[in-house]
C-alpha cells in the first residue's frame, strides 16, 4: 500500500496506457529539419474551413501563436490557408486538413487527444476539434462557447517541446469570446503570461509518429470555464457537456415524486416505523424534507425500473454520460419493510440504524442494478455515482466497479486516495477537487501549497485513473502560487518528471537575468508554508468538521497568517524581491515581478497589521495604537489604489493579467 500521509521523495512510475509512442527504432538516425540557422522553408497550414466558426477562430489564432514562436528565435514562417499553400514547399498542417484526410490521419474522441505524424517533409498536429453545442453563454452581444481543441492541445504541446514555448502565467483572457480576436484571427500576445526561450534549431524525428491522450479529460477551475492558451497548455480544461461532472443528472425524487405517485404507489416511498409509507404525514415525520427529497423504499423493482427508464429517456436525447445523483439524509436507508430489512440485514427503527445501514455500503448493489440494466441495453453509456453518505467508498465496502460505472469522489488530500488501494475502477474516476480553493484557513488570496504537495496530487490522480475534476472553489493566487500551479498542471502530462526540474523549468522561463533571486524567494516561501501546506492547511489533519467549526481545530486565521508572514521571512523574501525588481533589465520579467509584488505586499503588511494589533494588546499607549491605525490606513489605501481608488501607487493592476480582487 501507497501512503499518501507521509511525504513521497520518490518518483512513481506509471504505466500510461493513455499516452501511446509509436516511433521505430531507427527514429533516432534521421531527423526532419523544419528551423535551423535562421532559416525555415515552412508554411503553417490550416484548413480552408473548419467544422465550425469557433474552431476556426482557435486554429487561426493558434498558428498565429506557433509564428510567432518562430519570429522570437528567428525564422519568418508564415501562416497560410491549405488553398494558398504553394505546392513546391513543405508544411505544419494544424488542424482537420485535407492533407491530413488524404493520408488517413484522422481522430475522433471525447478527450484532448492529438497526433504528431510526419509525412514526407511535412509535420501533421491534429485532434478532435469542435464547439460544445450546449456549454454557451450570451456576453457583449456573442454566444460564447466552450469547445473541445485537441489540435490546439497538440500544437501548444508542440510549441513547448520543439520550439522553446512556456505557458507560465495565465492572464484570464477568456478565449472563447470571439471579441477578442480581431479581424485577421489575432489574439493580443501577452508576453507577460508566455517566454520564449531561445532556440537555435527545430527538428523532430523523420518518422515521428505519436499519439497523445492528456490524463484527464477535464480539470476546471472552480467555477469557471475559461478557455484560453495557458489553461490549455496547462491541462487545466474546461467542463464539456460529455464530462462526467456536467451532465444529464438523474435525482431519486424527481423520477418517483411525491405528487406523481402517493397516492397511486404510496408502496414505492419508505415504510416508517410508525406503519405509515414517508408520502403520508405522521407524527414528529416531515414526509418532505428541504430539498424536496423524501424517502423512498429502494428494494421495490418497480421503483429501480421508473430509474432505469428515466436514464432510457435520457440516452435516447442523446445522452452519452449520465449522473444519477443521491439524496441528502440517507433517504434511500429508512425503509422498514420486509424487503429492505432483509437486503440491508437490519432494521432502520432509529436514526443511529439508518446511519449504519448507510455505513455498510450496501446501497452500491442498489445502483449498480441499474447500471447493469443500462449496461446491457447501452454498452456505451457511462454512469456517475457519487461517493456520498450513504455509499462510502474503500476495499472493504466494493472491490471491484462495473465497467460502465465512474464513481465521482471527493478528493481534499492525498490521503482520500488510500481508500482506492484494493478497489478495481476500470471507468475512471471523477473527481470534486480541492487541491486549490481559496476556502484555506489563510484565506482566499494567500498561498496553499508547495510545489512538492501539488506534484504528490498530481501523481495520485495519474495512479488512481482520475478522469475528470471540478475544482470547489477557484484559484486565486495567480502570482505568489504560479510555480506551484504551473508544476500541477505539467506533472499531469507526465508524472514520472521530477517536479523540482519542473520547478527549474519555470523560474527559468518567468524570470530570465534574475532566475537566482525569485528562486530564493520561492524557496524561502515554499519552506515557509510547508507545515501549513501538509497539516493545517484544508482537509489536512489538522482540519475538522468536528462540533467546534467548519473551518478547523486550529482555525484562528490571524495565528496561520502570523505563523507564516513572520517578520525575518518577511525581511528575507523582501530583499531578494527587491533585488529581482530593481536587476532585471526585461519588462516582461518586470510585469510578472509587479504581480508578485502586489500579492506579497498585501499579505506581508496583513502581517504587519497583526504584529502591531499584539503589540499594543501587550503594551497599550498612544503611540503602540496610532502605529496600528496609520499601517491600517496605509494597508486600506493600498487595496483601494489597486481597485482604482485614491492616491498613487507602484502596483496598479496588470493589463491581461489575472485581477487581483482584495
Amino acid at each position: 500500500m501507497i501512503v499518501y500521509g507521509a511525504k513521497i521523495k520518490s518518483v512513481f512510475f506509471f504505466s500510461l496506457c493513455s499516452m501511446a509512442l509509436m516511433v521505430p527504432s531507427t527514429s533516432s538516425a534521421a531527423e526532419l529539419v523544419i528551423a535551423d540557422n535562421g532559416i525555415s522553408s515552412y508554411q503553417i497550414v490550416i484548413p480552408d474551413e473548419a467544422v465550425d466558426k469557433v474552431v476556426d477562430r482557435w486554429l487561426m489564432a493558434t498558428a498565429k501563436l506557433m509564428q510567432t514562436a518562430f519570429q522570437k528565435n528567428g525564422f519568418e514562417i508564415p501562416v497560410l490557408r491549405e488553398s494558398a499553400k504553394p505546392a513546391d514547399k513543405p508544411g505544419i498542417y494544424l488542424g482537420a486538413t485535407a492533407f491530413a484526410q488524404e493520408n488517413t490521419i484522422e481522430i475522433n474522441t471525447n478527450d484532448w487527444s492529438y497526433i504528431w505524424k510526419t509525412v514526407g517533409q511535412n509535420l501533421v498536429i491534429i485532434g478532435s476539434d469542435r464547439k460544445d453545442p450546449d456549454r454557451w453563454s450570451s456576453s457583449g452581444g456573442y454566444a460564447i462557447h466552450l469547445a473541445l481543441l485537441g489540435s490546439v492541445k497538440g500544437a501548444l504541446d508542440f510549441m513547448r517541446e520543439y520550439a522553446g514555448v512556456r505557458f507560465i502565467f495565465n492572464n484570464n483572457v477568456d478565449m472563447r469570446n470571439p471579441g477578442v480576436f480581431d479581424t485577421e484571427g489575432n489574439v493580443p500576445l501577452d508576453t507577460r503570461s508566455i517566454a520564449f526561450k531561445s532556440v537555435q534549431r527545430i527538428a523532430v524525428a523523420a518518422d515521428l509518429n505519436l499519439r497523445k491522450t492528456p490524463p484527464v479529460k477535464s480539470r476546471s477551475n472552480g467555477y469557471s470555464n475559461i478557455e484560453n492558451f495557458y489553461m490549455i497548455a496547462n491541462n487545466y480544461f474546461p467542463l464539456m457537456s460529455s464530462s462526467s461532472t456536467l451532465i444529464p443528472t438523474i435525482r431519486w425524487n424527481t423520477v418517483i415524486s411525491v405528487a406523481e405517485y402517493s397516492e397511486t404507489h404510496p408502496e414505492y416511498f419508505a415504510l416508517l416505523p410508525s406503519g405509515k409509507r414517508a408520502c403520508e404525514p405522521a407524527p414528529g415525520y416531515e414526509p418532505i424534507n428541504s430539498a424536496g427529497q423524501t424517502a423512498l423504499d429502494v428494494t421495490d423493482p418497480d421503483v429501480l425500473n421508473l430509474m432505469f427508464l428515466a436514464a432510457k429517456g435520457q440516452i435516447e436525447k442523446g445522452a452519452i454520460t449520465l449522473l444519477i445523483f443521491p439524496p441528502d439524509q440517507y433517504l434511500l436507508d429508512r425503509c422498514t419493510c420486509d424487503r429492505c430489512n432483509a437486503f440491508f440485514g437490519m432494521t432502520a427503527n432509529t436514526y443511529p440504524e439508518v446511519i449504519a445501514r448507510g455505513e455498510s455500503g450496501k446501497l452500491w448493489q442498489i445502483y449498480f442494478s441499474i447500471a447493469e440494466r443500462i449496461q446491457n441495453t447501452y454498452p456505451e453509456v457511462k454512469v456517475v455515482l457519487w461517493d456520498y453518505q450513504d455509499t462510502p467508498l474503500n476495499s472493504n465496502i466494493v472491490s471491484q466497479f462495473p465497467s460502465n460505472v465512474i464513481p465521482l469522489l471527493h478528493m481534499g488530500t492525498l490521503r482520500d486516495f488510500d481508500r482506492l488501494n484494493g478497489v478495481n475502477i476500470p471507468a475512471g474516476i471523477a473527481a470534486v477537487e480541492e487541491t486549490f480553493t481559496a476556502f484555506g484557513l489563510d484565506g482566499p488570496y494567500a498561498p496553499e501549497h508547495t510545489p512538492e504537495y501539488a506534484a504528490q496530487m498530481a501523481q495520485a490522480m495519474a495512479q488512481h485513473n482520475v478522469k475528470w475534476t471540478s475544482r470547489d472553489g477557484s484559484m486565486k493566487v495567480w502570482g505568489l502560487q504560479s510555480p506551484v500551479y504551473y508544476v500541477y498542471g505539467r506533472m499531469l502530462d507526465d508524472p514520472t518528471m521530477d517536479y523540482k526540474d519542473v520547478e527549474k523549468e519555470f523560474y527559468t522561463a518567468a524570470f530570465g537575468d534574475v532566475t537566482t533571486q525569485m528562486t530564493n524567494f520561492f524557496d524561502l516561501l515554499h519552506k515557509q508554508i510547508d507545515l501549513y501546506s501538509d497539516f493545517f492547511g484544508l482537509y489536512q489533519p489538522a482540519w475538522t468538521t468536528s462540533a467546534i467549526g467548519r473551518y478547523g481545530r486550529y482555525r484562528d486565521n490571524k495565528w496561520h497568517h502570523q505563523s507564516i508572514y513572520t517578520v525575518e521571512f518577511v525581511i528575507k523574501a523582501n530583499a531578494q524581491l527587491t533585488i529581482a525588481e530593481q536587476k532585471t533589465k526585461n519588462p516582461d520579467v518586470k510585469a510578472r515581478l509587479h504581480l508578485i509584488r502586489i500579492e506579497f505586499d498585501y499579505l506581508s503588511n496583513l502581517g504587519k497589521i497583526f504584529n502591531l494589533q499584539d503589540t499594543w494588546t501587550n503594551y497599550p499607549s498612544p503611540r503602540s495604537l496610532t502605529l496600528l491605525l496609520d499601517t491600517v490606513d496605509a494597508w486600506h489605501n493600498q487595496i483601494k489604489t489597486l481597485a482604482g481608488g485614491i492616491g498613487d501607487s507602484r502596483m496598479q493592476p496588470l493589463k491581461y493579467f489575472a485581477e487581483v480582487n482584495l
